[in-house]
C-alpha cells in the first residue's frame, strides 16, 4: 500500500445558506467525515495488508442516455462537460461541446484553420431520459430551432452555486473562453494563449454580467496562462473561500522552451525542433492538469491567479489530458482523463482516454490514487475479419462529466464516451469517433475503497459526535471495528454480509470523548470494501 500521509481538515463553523448542496462538500459532514484511505496510520505496518482501488463502478443498463442525433451534434469530440443536480427540485442539467462548421469563429492552430465550437445544454427530470429544449438563442444554418447555449466557444466550466450564493440572480456560474466578453476579438490572441471570461445566470439559460478575467495572457510566457481548450470543472471551495477552476496547463515546467505544441505520435513538437524548441524541451512539452483560482471568495473579481501545474505525468505517452475535480470530506478528489499520447492516429483500439482517480490533501497538487487502475471502464470493440462487429459507445473515450451527483442510496457518475480513437477519421468514415453520453454509479462515497483482507488503524481523529460510523460493502464477508482511546479498546457490533451508508456502530458510544482523538481499529474480510468513516449523532 503506498499511502504514507494522512490528512485532516479544519473548516469554518457552518453558516445558514440556501439552494442545492454541492455533494461532498457539505460543511459540516466535510468536518466530520473521512476518506478512509486518507487517513491511514503510516505507522500501522499491518496497513500494507489492505489494497487502496477505485471503487466498483457498474455502467447502466441503458446506456447511452442519448447520442449525438442532431445535425450539428456529428462532432461531440472531447465533450468535457459540465452536469448539474438540484436536489430541491430534481432537475438535471448539463452543457456540452460541439465542433461544426456552422457554428461562429474559427481557430488557427498552427497554420491550420479548425471548425469552431458551441456549448449545447440537455436537460432531465430524472437524470435517465434527457431532452434538448429549443433554444432559440444563436442560429445553425439560419435555423434557431436549436440547444446550442453559447456559441463560439472552445471550453468552458458551469458551477450552480446556490449554496453558497445570497444573490439568486447570479446562482449560475461560467468561467471559459466566453464569446462575450468586452473585448473578446481584440484580445483573442490565437490557440496558444486564450481570453478568458465569466458570466453568472439566475436560471443557468440566459447568462448575463460578462466579464473579461485580467490574466497572463501574453504568448511568450506561457507558464500560468490560462488554458480553457480542456476546462473540466468550476466549484466554490469553503475551506479557502474562494472559487477553483480545472483547466490545463501547458508547458508545465519552467524550462520547457517555447514549444508551439505538446509531443504526440503525430503532429506534434518533435516536429518543430529548433533553437526555440529542442528535443529535451519537446520531451517535457505535455498535457497536464492545471488549476487557477480567485484572489478571493467574490465571483465578480476579475482577478485570479495563475493557472499552476497540479499533475504531470512523467510518462510522455499517457499525458493528463482534462480532470473533474471537487471537495471531498477531508480530500479532494479528481476523474482524470488520460491520454494515450504515443498511439498512432486513426486505428482502432488505439489512441484511447481512460478515466482514473486522483487525490489531494490541499486542492493543489495531485497524484493517481491507483495507476493504472480505471475508475470508468472502457467499453469494448470486437473484430471479426478485419470488420467492426461490436462497438461499445465508450469503447475508446471517457471524459468524465462534472460533478457526480450524491443521492441517497448512491452515487451517479455521468460521463462521455467515444467508439473510436481520439485523433479519428471525418464524420461517415467507420473509424469516426462518435460520442454519446452515459452514466455508472456507485455506492455512496464509494469512489475509492480500502480493500481487505487484513487489518487497518487510522490516525488519531477528533471524536466530533457521540456515534462512531463506516460507509462500506461487507456483503459476503465482515468489518470488525474497536476504538481505541488512551490505551482502551472499546469494540464495536461487527458489519455482516451487507452494504452500508454512514451505519452507525453500535456498542461503541462516544458521548465522554467528543473532543477528544481516538483511533479506529479494523479489520476487514476479503470481500470487503471500507469507504469513509467519520462521527455522526442518532438522528441526522
Amino acid at each position: 500500500m503506498m499511502f504514507s500521509a494522512y490528512f485532516l481538515v479544519s473548516l469554518p463553523l457552518a453558516t445558514a445558506m440556501s439552494g442545492p448542496s454541492p455533494g461532498f462538500t457539505d460543511i459540516d459532514r466535510a468536518r466530520s467525515t473521512y476518506a478512509a484511505f486518507s487517513v491511514l496510520d503510516p505507522e500501522y505496518k499491518q496497513n500494507e495488508a489492505c489494497r487502496i482501488v477505485p471503487g466498483k463502478l457498474e455502467k447502466w443498463k441503458g446506456n447511452p442516455l442519448f447520442r449525438g442525433d442532431n445535425e450539428w451534434e456529428h462532432d461531440l469530440n472531447n465533450a468535457i462537460s459540465s452536469l448539474l443536480y438540484d436536489e430541491k427540485t430534481g432537475k438535471y442539467r448539463l452543457y456540452y461541446p460541439a465542433v461544426d462548421k456552422g457554428f461562429q469563429g474559427n481557430q488557427t492552430q498552427l497554420g491550420v484553420e479548425f471548425p469552431p465550437s458551441s456549448v449545447l445544454y440537455a436537460e432531465s427530470d430524472d437524470g435517465l431520459k434527457w431532452t434538448k429544449p429549443d433554444l432559440h438563442v444563436f442560429k445553425w444554418n439560419n435555423l434557431s430551432a436549436n440547444n446550442i447555449m453559447f456559441d463560439g466557444i472552445e471550453g468552458i466550466a458551469i458551477y450552480d452555486d446556490g449554496y453558497h450564493e445570497k444573490n439568486a440572480s447570479r446562482r449560475f456560474k461560467a468561467w471559459g473562453d466566453i464569446f462575450n466578453v468586452p473585448d473578446y476579438n481584440k484580445h483573442k490572441l490565437g490557440f496558444i494563449s486564450q481570453v478568458v471570461g465569466t458570466a453568472v445566470s439566475a436560471d443557468g439559460i440566459t447568462w448575463t454580467d460578462y466579464r473579461r478575467i485580467q490574466g497572463q495572457h501574453d504568448t511568450d510566457v506561457m507558464q500560468g496562462s490560462y488554458r480553457p481548450a480542456a476546462t473540466s470543472s468550476l466549484y466554490y471551495d469553503p475551506k479557502k473561500d474562494a472559487y477553483t477552476v480545472t483547466q490545463r496547463a501547458f508547458r508545465p515546467c519552467l524550462d520547457c522552451g517555447h514549444c508551439p505544441i505538446w509531443w504526440q505520435h503525430t503532429g506534434g513538437c518533435q516536429n518543430h525542433i529548433g533553437d526555440q524548441c529542442t528535443e529535451a524541451q519537446c520531451n517535457n512539452t505535455v498535457r497536464a492538469i492545471g488549476l487557477a483560482t480567485s484572489v478571493d471568495g467574490n465571483f465578480e473579481t476579475t482577478q485570479w491567479n495563475p493557472n499552476m501545474k497540479a499533475m504531470v505525468n512523467n510518462d510522455k505517452r499517457q499525458q493528463f489530458y482534462a480532470q473533474v475535480t471537487f471537495p471531498f470530506y477531508n480530500i479532494y478528489l479528481g476523474i482524470v482523463s488520460i491520454f494515450a499520447a504515443g498511439d498512432p492516429v486513426d486505428t482502432l483500439g488505439k489512441d484511447m482516454v481512460r478515466c482514473e482517480l486522483s487525490w489531494s490533501t490541499d486542492g493543489e497538487n495531485f497524484e493517481l490514487v491507483a495507476p493504472g487502475m480505471d475508475f470508468i471502464p472502457l467499453g469494448e470493440t470486437i473484430l471479426k475479419n478485419g470488420t467492426i462487429w461490436h462497438n461499445d459507445f465508450d469503447s475508446h473515450i471517457c471524459f468524465a462529466a462534472s460533478y457526480p451527483v450524491q443521492l441517497e442510496d448512491e452515487v451517479r457518475v455521468y460521463y462521455m464516451g467515444g467508439d473510436g480513437p481520439h485523433y479519428s477519421p471525418a464524420y461517415g468514415d467507420p473509424v469516426h469517433r462518435n460520442t454519446s453520453f452515459g452514466l455508472g454509479s456507485i455506492h455512496p462515497d464509494g469512489f475509492v475503497a480500502v480493500q481487505g483482507p487484513g487489518h487497518i488503524r487510522t490516525v488519531p481523529l477528533e471524536v466530533t459526535h457521540p456515534w462512531a460510523f463506516i460507509t462500506a460493502d461487507a456483503t459476503g464477508g465482515h468489518i470488525r471495528v474497536s476504538v481505541e482511546h488512551n490505551n482502551r479498546t472499546q469494540r464495536c457490533w461487527p458489519i455482516r454480509n451487507r452494504a452500508v451508508n454512514r451505519q452507525i456502530l453500535r456498542g461503541c458510544k462516544l458521548e465522554k470523548l467528543i473532543g477528544q482523538q481516538v483511533n479506529l481499529v479494523m479489520e476487514l474480510s476479503p470481500s470487503a470494501s471500507l469507504y469513509t468513516v467519520g462521527f455522526r449523532n442518532f438522528k441526522e
